[in-house]
């Protein structure tokens, strides 16, 4: 990094925290942090898949329910 370069920070509950200046503990935790947070988005979009596929199979069991419309002609 150059001196020209801005510092990245990372933000956890709104403190602002240098990785370069955490221990190795720390940077640690932080990774653990990252990759839980990473796991849980993944997650989000997964149940958001799963919804939209309840969804349509419960629009089509209902179609599927509906009595046919018989013709007595």
């Amino acid at each position: 990094m150059t001196a020209n370069e801005p510092t990245q920070t990372i933000s956890i509950d709104g403190v602002e925290y240098n990785p370069a200046e955490l221990s190795a503990h720390q940077a640690y935790l932080l990774k653990q942090i990252d990759d839980l947070h990473k796991k849980a988005m993944s997650l989000h979009f997964q149940l958001d898949q799963v919804e939209v596929a309840k969804r349509a199979f419960v629009g089509a069991f209902k179609e599927a329910t509906v009595p046919e419309e018989t013709s007595d002609g």
